[in-house]
Formats: structure tokens, sequence, C-alpha cells
């Protein structure tokens, strides 16, 4: 009876104790004051929050005896990032680590899977994507910032790019139309696509040669950050770099997390359900404990990234993929945020043929297995559960059933390992999955295995497979093959451009898009007003270290601006402004350092179904030396398809969200 009242006493007294350190935990004993006016007392709040984050009591599990040698290692490596190296092999991490015996090559995977754990790399070796190399990322905070480029989702972004740089006078060069570059860059935030020889531009002041920027490249699609596209065969030329050629306009990606793409589902390659004598499987992959914002369709891209190559025939949408590989159509789908959809489907050649229904596991296991890795990879903590749903009369003895039951996985492969048939509730009746259908002999787990050895015992069987070996796509398949679809649109554009330049200076044309500038008095054009509902791209061109001429006739001429020392900005605006009661823009003109003319594009909606092109040049006066005060050339040229109607006002001095792009 005592030692019962004094194990009362301790539970009490123990609870006691508990509930003070409770009440404890959210008292506030010690506060740091930092001012929101100039920062003062951030280096204080950064030294204790890194004492705390190196306080052993706190955190025991980050106590580790480091060797010299990586000690060496990890320097060596900061020593890579200041020559602009965010990327290698594994190969050359090998070498730099085993130089001088820094590290030891036992102890080499250990090395860099702590490096990767303390963040000083990151190891992308371990994701199962159609890059197999041994990328690691030696600069995370690059990788970020690469990542973070692409994903341009407003107009008010500016660029500013030189052209000695990227279009060097010395390889015959010619920097790019401002309106096909600019019409390029809109493509990011108005339909989520992106040229592959706009990634040296977008990572201009964070990588600076083509093998580091192909690195990033690949880096970047195994993350599921992009997404492979069809290639588009009605693009410029004159977007290819001379010094990145690997890098072709041509080549397209998808921006997955910009979420742009029309929600264009397939409706005659793939139907809601098989039709009658198909084999289907699908499964269902569940997240737990929840699903992360954007999860599914970097899943997708990752998926489609790995079939894309390989496929005969491709269509990307907005929630998901469907490739054909041989005979053989894979569904890839994210319209449900709870789970994500992995099906294939084939047509048997006979009627009682089973043979396609390995196939199909051949491919929805891989499928699968690609994306648990990238999970546990990459989103540590999170659990998958997976389930199968399986199309056709065969599997159930021939009989129709109304609703196919959906079963878990590791139940599938309890069944098949015990060989007995699985029986599920199919309205008011009692059916049968006949699992030997289900299940061929060729990937049939033996009684030995578990859940996983079968697994892999499929996926090993998947490599070896005569029928995997990829042929190269027929004819008729390639012309029937289709890119993501493009955005559906009621009207067509033009672009109307007004180059309106102050002083004498002349600019050259490029592409024959735009006429040269001529010397003299012109009259005196009014720019038409745009429209109210207009999209406006805005092209200043900048003279350096040139005074700006004046409007009277006194101003002094202008030296000739050499295309070297040119620069472009483009500014594209988006906002609905009312048309001004001005019948003309006009540019007021200060005294300064620099002059600028300005280059106007807009994009009224026409009914006209083919728009022509008109070129236009006022009239010289008849001292043809003399000074202009203004010269304006007009060119209506057909605009790229928009998918977000734009509208904007240029000489207003109202303040307007643009996006602005400068080639030096």
């Amino acid at each position: 009876m005592q030692e019962l009242l004094d194990k009362d006493v301790f539970l009490e007294r123990k609870k006691i104790e508990l509930q003070r350190r409770l009440e404890e935990k959210y008292l506030i004993r010690k506060y740091l004051v930092v001012s929101t006016t100039n920062g003062k007392g951030v280096d204080v709040v950064k030294k204790q929050l890194l004492n705390l984050c190196l306080d052993n009591s706190t955190f025991p599990h980050l106590k580790r005896i480091i060797p010299p040698g990586w000690i060496e290692f990890h320097d060596e490596i900061i020593r890579k990032r200041e020559q602009n190296i965010a990327c290698m092999v594994r190969h050359d991490i090998e070498q730099l680590a085993l130089k001088d015996e820094r590290v030891s090559k036992p102890r080499l995977d250990e090395c860099i899977a702590f490096l990767h754990q303390v963040g000083v790399v990151i190891d992308l070796r371990t994701r199962s994507t159609i890059f197999p190399t041994d990328l690691i990322c030696i600069d995370p905070p690059v990788f970020a910032a690469c990542a973070c480029a692409l994903h341009i989702d407003d107009q008010k972004k500016s660029f500013r790019f030189e052209a000695k740089r990227f279009w060097p006078k010395e390889q015959g060069a010619t920097p790019p139309n401002p309106a096909v570059l600019a019409a390029a860059l809109e493509d990011i935030p108005n339909r989520g696509l992106l040229k592959e020889s706009l990634l040296p531009l977008l990572w201009q002041g964070l990588l600076f040669d083509e093998g580091q920027v192909t690195k990033m490249r690949n880096a970047i699609l195994d993350a599921g950050l992009l997404a492979i596209n069809k290639s588009s065969k009605s693009v410029s030329n004159t977007l290819t770099l001379p010094g990145f050629p690997q890098l072709l306009p041509q080549n397209q990606f998808v921006v997955p997390l910009l979420n742009l793409l029309p929600d264009a589902k397939p409706q005659l390659n793939w139907t809601s359900r098989p039709f009658s004598g198909d084999f289907q499987l699908t499964l269902c992959m569940y997240f737990l404990p929840v699903m992360p914002p954007g999860l599914t369709h970097r899943l997708v891209a990752l998926v489609n990234n790995a079939l894309v190559d390989k496929s005969a025939y491709h269509y990307y949408w907005k929630f998901g993929t469907l490739t054909r590989t041989q005979d053989i159509l894979l569904f890839v789908s994210c319209e449900q945020d709870e789970f994500l959809e992995i099906s294939a489907r084939t047509t048997p050649e006979e009627e009682h043929d089973h043979s396609g229904v390995l196939s199909l596991w051949l491919e929805v296991v891989f499928i699968m297995n690609m994306v648990t890795e990238y999970i546990n990879a990459c989103w540590a903590g999170m659990r998958t559960t997976v389930s199968l749903i399986c199309y056709g009369d065969t599997f159930y003895m021939d009989e129709k059933i109304e609703s196919e039951p959906e079963i878990t996985l590791p139940k599938v492969f309890q069944y098949a390992k015990a060989k007995e048939e699985i029986e599920f509730q199919d309205g008011e009746e009692q059916k049968l999955l006949e699992i030997t259908k289900l299940l061929p002999a060729e990937i049939a787990p033996n009684p030995e295995q578990d859940y996983a050895a079968w697994l892999q015992s499929v996926l090993d069987y998947r490599e070896r497979f005569p029928h995997n070996q990829n042929s190269l796509p027929s004819e008729a398949s390639t012309r029937s093959s289709e890119s993501s679809p493009s955005v559906s649109r009621q009207k067509k554009k033009k672009i109307s451009i007004n180059w309106l330049v102050p002083g004498s200076g002349t600019a050259d044309s490029q592409n024959g898009d735009v006429n040269a500038l001529q010397n003299g008095h012109p009259e005196a054009t009014p720019s038409p007003p745009p429209a109210k509902d207009t999209q406006s791209v805005e092209y200043t061109l900048i003279k350096p270290e040139t005074p700006i001429a004046t409007a009277s006739p006194e101003a002094p001429s202008e030296p000739t601006v050499k295309p070297e020392d040119t620069a472009i900005r483009v500014t594209t605006s988006s906002e609905s402004i009312p048309r001004p009661r001005s019948p003309t823009n006009t540019l007021q003109s200060t005294k300064s350092t620099k002059s600028e003319g300005v280059l106007r594009v807009e994009n009224p909606i026409v009914d006209s179904p083919r728009p022509q092109a008109s070129f236009s040049s006022p009239t010289p006066a008849t001292a043809p030396h003399a000074p202009p005060p203004s010269s304006t050339h007009t060119a209506s040229v057909d605009a790229p398809p928009r998918d977000i109607p734009n509208s904007g006002v240029t000489g207003s001095g109202r303040k307007i969200r643009s996006k602005t792009c400068t080639v030096l």
C-alpha cells in the first residue's frame, strides 16, 4: 500500500515538473533589439543564432570529428566556385578529392554525403531520370539563383544583355531583332515556354561558358523545374548564340511551376476508359501526410523528361503528359491534387493475347520507381502509398465489371505470392480478379521475395527485356505527333513599330525589319495614338556619352553611333490605360550626358485575316546636312501569339508595369 502511495506522489511531482517546463517553454526570457530603419542589431541576431546552432547540448547530432583532409577538400571546392564553376561530374570530383590524399577512396562517398548534408554541395546522382550523369553541384546558391531566374511570372522584369559578349563582332554575329528577342522573352510569363538558347541570357551573371550552362540545364531538368517540350521549327535563327552552338532555339522547355499551359486534355488519343479488348493498368500514388504545392507538376515534368526522347508521340498539357512508346500509351496526370495517376494502355494483336500485360507492368513500375526515388531524395519524411486499378474483362474471368476495384499494390503482391485470386464486391455480386492473368509468370514473385525485392526484380527484367529496345518512330507516327497545344485566339494582332530618334544619329536596321534612319530634316510625322486594348513593347536606343539634342534647329549634330556601342532596351508594358487626349506622343528632351531614342511597338487587335507589313519614312527637308529635330519610321509586322492581352501607353508619364531587356 505504501508503495502505491509513493508511486502516486512521484507521478504527481513529475506531472507538476512537466507542467512547469511547458509553461517556461513559451516564456520570453531574453530579447534582442533590431532597428527596422537602419538594420542595427542584425549582426547580433545572426551571431546568437549561429551560437545556438553550434551548441552541442541543443543539437548533439552535429558533434562530429572531421578529418583535416576533408577541410582541405572543402577549401578546394570554394576555390572552384571562385572560378565560376557550379557543376562537376563525379570523375572530376574524385580527382579533386584524391589529390594529395585529401580524402581516401573508400571514404569518398561518405565525404560527399557529409558535404551534401551540411549544404556545401548538392548530390544529384541518386535521381533516376533521363540524364544518368554523375552531376554534383558544388555551388548551391548558384543553383537556386538559376532556378529562380527561369520563373518570370510578370511583365516588369528588366534585362540587360551585352552584344559584345553574346554576339561578338569578330565572328560576324549580328544581334537579333529586338522584336524577336522580346517575343521570345514574353513567352515565359505569358505562355510558360522557354527556348533553350535563352538560358545563357537569363544566367548571364551566374554562368559563363557553354559547358557549365549545359550541366546546369541538366540539373534543372533533373529537379523537375523544366519539362522538355517538342521542338519548335518556326523559330528565328537570329536567337542562336555564336558562343553557345549546342543550345538551339528550336529546343523548347515548359516551366511547370508557372502553370500557364492550357488545360487541354487529349480527347482523341486518350479516353477516360479503354475500349473493349484493350488492357490498361493504372497506379495511383498518394502522398502522405500532405501534398506540397507544386510537387505534382514537378513529378509530371520528371516523368515527361524521361519518356519524351523515346516516344514516337508526345503531348504535354497543363496537368499531365501523354506519350507513346512502341505499342503502349503512357498517361501521367496530376489533375487530382491528392494523387498522381500513372496509366499504361495497349491493344493486343489477338483476342486472348496477354503478352502486352507484361509490357504494361514494366512501364508503370519503372515510372513508379522513378517517382519514389525522387521523393526519397528530395522530400525527406514524405511517405507514398500505391494502389492498382486494372481495366479489361480478361482480368475478371471475362465478366463485365461495373466498377473496377482499387487495390493496394502490396496487397496484390501478397495475393500473387500466395497464388490466390482476389475477391471483391461489384455492386451486389462477389467477383474475382484472376491474379495469374494480372501478373505474368515472368515477373510473378517467388515465395522467398519481399515487396522491395520483387519491385527490383521487375526493374531488372525491364533492363534485359528484348521488347524494350527503342526503335525509330515511323514516318506516319512522326506526322501524327503533336506538340503542346497553343493558346487559342479569336483575333489576330500586329505590331506597329515607331522609332523616334532625337538628333541626327543613325541606326542600322536588323534583319531587314526596320529601315535605317535618314540624315536631314524630315517632316514631322505624328505617331498614331495607341488603342485602348493594345499590347505595347517599348524599345529604347541608348547612345552612351552623347548629349541629348533639343528640338530647336540650332541643336548640334550628334556623332554616328557604332553598332557595338548601341544598347537596345526592350520594354513590354501591361496595363489598361485610356486613350490620351493628344493625337501624338511627344518626347521631351532635356540636357543630359546621354541621348535616348524610343522604339515603340504596339499590338492593336485587328480583324484582318493577314496583316500586311508597311514601311514609311518622312520626306527629308531641303537642308540634308542640318540636324533634324526628330525622325520617324513605322513598320507593321505579325505579332507572336499571346494568351494574356496586355495594353499600354508610352509617353504619358504614368507609371506602368514593364519588362525591360537591354542589349549592349
